[in-house]
């Protein structure tokens, strides 16, 4: 409803899962905002339509925005960069226009936590995922049309936990800056096209709690020839297994408020990652 964003002191806004609902978002009310103390919009797994609205930029005391599984189109405004205190954003699951990732998406340097999962994203990862969100803890490229190498940047990373990346056409090695990754806990690179080994990975003294590759041989043939060797995986793919990491990978996206809305621990369909017992 739009008088929720004329309420001045509301400050958490979470109306998510309620899959009934339909429409867009009030793209007047919205814009009319300025000057809103709201923080936390979490309007995902519903079933909104349209696209999102440019006025969104009047939201300016957002730390979290979460809009993914629903049906909204078009592109995905660079007026969000607009909103600077953003740290977890979550788009993914809808059916924006096929792109690149968006280069304004660099600026917004608060993100923890960010997700265009199946967002029709195309073209390479660029270098300055890794130079200038050096904040992310969770970062999720799965089921897009990617192609090119992993960016050696992205092992610079030190706080990430998260890396998802399965279901696109990146091809290549695994860095060898990946094995800074102290902190990786899951790691998804199946249905790609990389060769090589994990080695840099499987070097780790503690085990990756989530790592699933394409290392696995086609059963159908007499070849025991793989895309990766990997000795730690938790899993092995090969590219004709479809069902193969079937799982849907979302995390969870319920923010706790005795937590003060802050990330705890991310929940998948295997387990969980615990941010408590680190």
């Amino acid at each position: 409803p739009a008088h929720f964003f004329s309420f001045p002191d509301l400050k958490v806004l979470d109306m998510s899962s309620n899959h009934r609902m339909q429409g867009s978002l009030p793209a007047e009310a919205i814009a009319n905002a300025k000057g809103s103390k709201l923080e936390h919009l979490s309007l995902h797994s519903m079933n909104i339509t349209g696209q999102i609205p440019l006025g969104i930029s009047a939201l300016k005391n957002l730390t979290h925005l979460d809009l993914s599984l629903n049906r909204l189109y078009g592109d995905i405004p660079p007026e969000l960069a607009e909103l600077t205190k953003l740290q977890y954003l979550f788009l993914g699951r809808n059916n924006f226009s096929a792109g690149a990732v968006p280069e304004w998406l660099r600026n917004m340097t608060k993100l923890t936590e960010l997700s265009l999962k199946a967002s029709s994203l195309t073209g390479i990862i660029p270098d300055w995922i890794g130079t200038d969100l050096s904040k992310l803890k969770f970062l999720d490229f799965g089921e897009n049309s990617l192609e090119g190498p992993l960016p050696e940047s992205v092992g610079t990373l030190s706080n990430l936990w998260i890396l998802i990346l399965n279901k696109n056409n990146l091809n290549g090695t695994i860095p060898l800056s990946f094995g800074q990754l102290k902190s990786l806990e899951t790691f998804l690179i199946d249905d790609n096209q990389f060769e090589g080994n994990a080695d840099i990975i499987c070097a780790r003294k503690d085990k990756i709690e989530y790592f699933i590759a394409d290392c696995a041989s086609n059963p159908e043939t007499s070849s025991d020839v793989v895309e990766i060797r990997c000795d730690c995986c938790t899993l092995c793919c090969h590219d004709q297994n479809a069902t193969c990491n079937d799982a849907e990978w979302l995390g969870n996206q319920e923010s706790i408020w005795e937590n003060g809305y802050g990330r705890v621990k991310w929940e998948f369909e295997a387990g969980e990652i615990s941010l408590l017992n680190n």
